[in-house]
């Protein structure tokens, strides 16, 4: 398996566990949180700590997932990029008209 598809497959499970986390998380805060006042949305936090520490949790888990994705899609496009630039042999084999792969 080459290094792109790896990238690319890293980035796509990456992508999955922040999609995850941010719908868990928003279910659990609007379970805390409910529809009343928000003098009864702090008592039910403050009765729920660990719920509220699972939200938080999965929000990190949210933020650090979207600073590896930033990475990954840059460490993939670069790689794209040098396989697409002018001299490279995929695109001089492209230009002749052949593929360029076996």
């Amino acid at each position: 398996m080459n290094s792109v598809n790896k990238s690319a497959k890293l980035l796509g499970a990456t992508f999955l566990v922040v999609a995850v986390a941010t719908i868990l998380s928003d279910f659990v805060l609007r379970s805390l949180l409910g529809s009343g006042s928000i003098s009864d949305s702090l008592v039910n936090i403050a009765n729920n700590t660990v719920t509220m520490q699972i939200a938080i949790l999965l929000d990190l888990i949210t933020a650090a997932g979207i600073v590896v994705l930033a990475v990954l899609l840059f460490v993939l496009l670069q790689k794209t990029k040098q396989d697409c630039s002018p001299g490279s042999p995929r695109m001089v084999a492209g230009r002749i008209g052949h593929s360029g792969r076996q």
